[in-house]
């Protein structure tokens, strides 16, 4: 009966994006695979770390129950290798790629030595402080590391690779073994090269702890609710949305092939014109909840211009930070524009009513309200504090677990909005949810953020008097999901610009277009030999900003 350990290469890495519930996982370093393992598998190989011996026959792990099915994963994924099993010969077969989650960059210098631009991948800090970037590591490389680097591109299997550069297993291995550690992970090694230029498989991870930093929890300045976030939490407008919180609204701001040669904002104004009654002899009042940085009223009014529709702008906005950008940004453009400092779920302006409400990704940072079964009855019944929303607009329960969130911020909003509309007037919410899905928590950012359930948010839409469509933000603004975006996030932005600036160039915090990116960077790159930056199409969902497919579009229109 073969005996079995666990894999040199298998690591431990933790979730604490929630800290009420640190995650614990194994990942293998030449493959990215990730386990994230039951108690007693965890026990298991815990007992084999400290060297008990695992004996069983793998093909009669199936008649184990969950146990033994979770066991025989671990072995075809070669988390637990057959003791007299070298762990690496197993991958010689394998075709090694670099990870395209890995923003790593490399050039060549001067001399010919190729040069690396990387960030630890051993930990991850999430929602910095301003300033608070994470190190760039810029080294040389030596050999053979290079050179397995330059062939790292699916093309050729490891061992084939060696018999190329003439390396010797055992010098191969080492250099697998410092390209792929935790700290690096520059490459990894697949049977499956079918799918390298797909984001989504392991291949392209680089497994790492996260470590949550939402630093105005417990704060001194007192910072203690979303509102009060908004209001004093935000220190610069441009971090926030470049390096907390990415937009789809803030990755669009420039002109792109995937909205048609269009900025976020003037697509949006055309879609709004196409769902509102205008005339050109008419003004009408527009009203913006939340502005963000401005640049979405910027190109909303610069399209409405051309398109001869006059609008009198105003914008809803509780952050004093981005109020001023946004007054700075619209007035050097010479837009004149109404601001309310309000918190938008109890926003009130007498006597004012608007033709156009929009509320673009904003109402992710209403207030929720609990619901939990009530443990005081024979019969099934809720209580807390969303109760009597569930009443009020009659909220289906279908799906609903013992516990949940209602977003009880958007229904006290969709009642506001009723209010300032005049008849016939329309109001646009975007966000990221679904139809039917219960409202999670996102933990990556500095500050509490819900999604929706838009099959609640539109019933109580309806109750209210509207009448509603739901589509995707996809739909809404026609977008073209199969043009290629530089692949990857900040990270990727930033150690691009490290190399580039030695031409004083610099991408910025955006969704970057491969037809952009080769107009405007392709000369110095070839100049560098500069490799790394990876082109994939947005319906991938890896790039600057959040995955499109997850954010929907509610269209409210009240009756004349």
């Amino acid at each position: 009966m073969p005996e079995y350990v666990l894999s040199s290469y298998i690591h431990a890495i933790e979730s604490h994006l929630d800290p009420a519930n640190i995650r614990h996982a194994l990942f293998h370093q030449l493959t990215g695979e990730i386990s994230d393992p039951t108690s007693n598998v965890r026990n298991l190989l815990w007992a084999a770390r400290l060297g008990a011996k695992l004996t069983f026959e793998p093909e009669e792990l199936p008649h184990l129950g969950d146990l033994g099915l979770s066991v025989l994963e671990l072995i075809e994924k070669h988390f637990l290798v057959i003791s007299s099993v070298d762990p690496f010969e197993l991958f010689l077969d394998h075709y090694p790629v670099r990870p395209i989650h890995n923003p790593a960059v490399t050039y060549r210098k001067p001399g010919g030595d190729l040069a690396i631009v990387r960030m630890s991948m051993a930990k991850r800090i999430c929602s910095p402080a301003p300033g608070e970037l994470e190190r760039i590591i810029e080294e040389t490389l030596p050999s053979p590391e290079a050179e397995i680097l330059a062939c790292a591109d699916g093309s050729a299997r490891l061992r084939e690779i060696f018999t190329l550069l003439k390396i010797p297993n055992s010098k191969g291995r080492a250099a697998v073994e410092f390209l792929s550690s935790p700290e690096r992970q520059l490459i990894k090694l697949t049977r499956d090269v079918s799918r390298v230029h797909d984001p989504n498989q392991p291949c392209n991870w680089v497994p790492r702890s996260f470590y949550h930093s939402a630093r105005w929890q417990g704060s001194s300045n007192g910072v203690s609710s979303i509102a009060e976030f908004h209001q004093r939490g935000i220190e610069d407008a441009n971090w926030e949305f470049d390096l907390i919180e990415p937009t789809v609204s803030h990755m669009f701001r420039f002109p792109s092939p995937a909205l048609g040669g269009l900025t976020y904002g003037a697509r949006f104004c055309e879609a709004v014109l196409g769902e509102i009654s205008w005339e050109a002899a008419r003004t009408l009042d527009i009203l913006e909840v939340g502005g963000g940085t401005g640049s979405f009223a910027r190109s909303f009014l610069t399209h409405a211009n051309g398109a001869g529709c006059a609008f009198n702008y105003h914008i809803l906005e509780l952050s004093r930070a981005l109020a001023a950008n946004q007054k700075s940004l619209l007035a050097a453009e010479g837009f004149s524009v109404e601001h309310f400092e309000q918190d938008a779920i109890s926003f009130s302006i007498p006597d004012r009513k608007f033709d156009v409400l929009i509320a673009n990704e904003v109402i992710a940072d209403f207030p929720i309200s609990w619901v939990r079964k009530s443990d005081h009855s024979d019969e099934e019944s809720w209580e807390g504090e969303g109760t009597s929303y569930l009443k009020k607009y009659d909220l289906s329960l279908d799906g609903a677990p013992d516990s949940f969130r209602l977003n009880s911020g958007v229904f006290e909003f969709i009642e506001r909005s009723w209010e300032h509309l005049r008849p016939g007037g329309t109001a646009i919410l975007t966000e990221y949810g679904d139809i039917d899905d219960f409202p999670v928590q996102i933990l990556h950012l500095n500050h509490e953020e819900f999604s929706i359930h838009f099959g609640h948010v539109k019933t109580c839409a309806e109750k209210m008097g509207f009448m509603c469509r739901l589509l995707t933000l996809v739909e809404f603004l026609q977008i073209d999901e199969d043009i290629p975006i530089l692949a990857g996030n900040d990270q990727h932005i930033v150690c691009l610009n490290q190399v580039l600036k030695r031409f004083n160039q610099s991408l910025p915090f955006a969704a970057n277009t491969k037809s952009d990116f080769e107009t405007r960077f392709q000369a110095s790159s070839d100049q560098m030999d500069v490799t790394g930056p990876r082109f994939v199409p947005l319906r991938y969902g890896y790039h600057y900003g959040p995955p499109l497919n997850e954010f929907k579009v509610l269209i409210m229109h009240k009756p004349s």
